[in-house]
C-alpha cells in the first residue's frame, strides 16, 4: 500500500481557513504564509517517511505535528490558551511544551563532533512528533542522520540491568542509581556494554572509581 503525503488542497484549505479568520484564537499574527506552508510539506514528506520506519509511531498523531507547525509563530500564552481551549491532553502539552524549550537544538545538534551520547541526551526528552518536526525543518545532513539515529535506533536502546543489580555490587540505594545507569546506558548508545555480563562489568569499574 503506497501512503501518500498530504496534498495541495490541505494546504489550501488551512489557508482558507485562516483568511476566514478561523484561526485567530491562536492570534491575529498566526496564519498559513510562506514560513509555514513550505513547512507543512516537509512535514508530510516526513509523515510518510516515518510511517514505513517506525512502525510503533501512532499515525493518528500527524494533526499534533500540524499544530505545532503553526504554534511555532505564536507566544506560550496564545498557545497555552490553544491547548485550553481544545482541550489538549496532558501528554498533548508536554509535547507541544517541549518543542517551545528546544528552538535551538538544530544548531547543537550541527556541532561537528557531538558524540552519540550528548545527541542521545538532547533529544531523549522530546516526544517522537516534536523529532519529526525538527526533521522537516532542517536542511543539514548531519542534523538529519542524527535525529535519524535517535528514532531507529537508539530511542529502543534498554538496560539489562537495574537497582538491584547496583545494590548487589555494594551501591548504598539512592538517587547515585540514576547518575550510575545513565553512565552505563550513555555507554550502551556509544556502542559499548552491549549485554548485561559488559554492562555488569562497567558498574563494577565505576564503584572502584
Amino acid at each position: 500500500k503506497i501512503i501518500r503525503p498530504y496534498t495541495a488542497g490541505y494546504i489550501e484549505n488551512l489557508e482558507r481557513l485562516s483568511s476566514l479568520g478561523a484561526l485567530g484564537f491562536l492570534g491575529h499574527a498566526v496564519k498559513i504564509d510562506d514560513k509555514i506552508r513550505p513547512l507543512i510539506k516537509d512535514i508530510s514528506v516526513n509523515v510518510v517517511w516515518a510511517r514505513k520506519h517506525l512502525v510503533d509511531w501512532p499515525k493518528e498523531n500527524v494533526w499534533l505535528m500540524h499544530c505545532m507547525a503553526i504554534f511555532r509563530e505564536a507566544s506560550p500564552k496564545v498557545i497555552e490558551k490553544a491547548m485550553e481551549r481544545f482541550n489538549f491532553s496532558k501528554i498533548d502539552r508536554k509535547k507541544v511544551s517541549s518543542l517551545l524549550s528546544c528552538q535551538n537544538i538544530s544548531d547543537q545538534l550541527s556541532v561537528p563532533r557531538l558524540s552519540s551520547a550528548e545527541t542521545f541526551e538532547l533529544l531523549r526528552s522530546l516526544s517522537v512528533e516534536v523529532i519529526l518536526l525538527l526533521r522537516a525543518q532542517t536542511r543539514n545532513a548531519a542534523v538529519r542522520r542524527r535525529l535519524d539515529q535517535y528514532l531507529l535506533k537508539w530511542r529502543y536502546l534498554k538496560l539489562e540491568i537495574n537497582g538491584n543489580d547496583l545494590k548487589a555490587a555494594g551501591l548504598i540505594p539512592g538517587c547515585e542509581y540514576q547518575v550510575v545507569l545513565g553512565k552505563v546506558l550513555f555507554a550502551l548508545v556509544e556502542g559499548q556494554c552491549a549485554t548485561r555480563s559488559e554492562q555488569l562489568k562497567y558498574v563494577r569499574s565505576l564503584c572502584q572509581k
